[in-house]
C-alpha cells in the first residue's frame, strides 16, 4: 500500500466527532481542544493505514503512554472501533494541541470516526533547589 495523505478542516471533524457514538470524555475534550486551534478553515494532515497496522500501532503507543504516566481517555472505543470497522485502510490524524495528541481514526472514506483518543503527559516534577 502507498502511503496516502490528504487533509481535512477542523470544522468537518468537529461534525464527524459530534455525530460520533463514541465515549463522550475522549470526544468532549477533543473537541473543545480542537476548537482553540487557529481559523476554523484550518486542515489537518491525515494519513492512510491497513487498519490491522493501525490496531497493532496503537496498542503498542498506549502501553508506552502508560508506562510513562499518561493520562489517556478512549482507548477502548479505539480499539473496539478499530477491529470492528468494515473496512481495510482508515486514516489517522494526530494534531497537538495545548500539550496534549488528539489521535483520531476515519473510516476508508473519511465520513466516520472510528476513534478518538486524547492523551496528556503529566507535568515533569519541579525541584525545588
Amino acid at each position: 500500500m502507498t502511503d496516502s495523505v490528504t487533509t481535512v478542516s477542523i470544522t468537518e471533524i468537529r461534525r464527524l466527532l459530534a455525530q460520533s457514538s463514541l465515549d463522550r470524555t475522549a470526544v468532549d475534550i477533543a473537541d473543545g481542544l480542537l476548537a482553540g486551534v487557529g481559523p476554523a478553515d484550518q486542515h489537518v494532515e491525515v494519513h492512510e493505514t491497513d487498519r490491522q497496522v493501525a490496531v497493532t500501532i496503537y496498542e503498542r503507543r498506549w502501553r508506552r503512554e502508560l508506562k510513562s504516566g499518561a493520562v489517556v481517555h478512549g482507548t477502548q472505543d479505539l480499539l473496539s472501533g478499530l477491529e470492528n470497522a468494515d473496512c481495510e485502510t482508515v486514516w489517522m490524524a494526530m494534531p497537538a494541541v495545548a500539550g496534549r495528541a488528539v489521535i483520531l481514526w476515519f473510516d476508508s472514506a473519511i465520513a466516520e470516526v472510528l476513534g478518538c483518543v486524547v492523551t496528556s503527559l503529566p507535568r515533569p516534577l519541579r525541584r525545588h533547589v
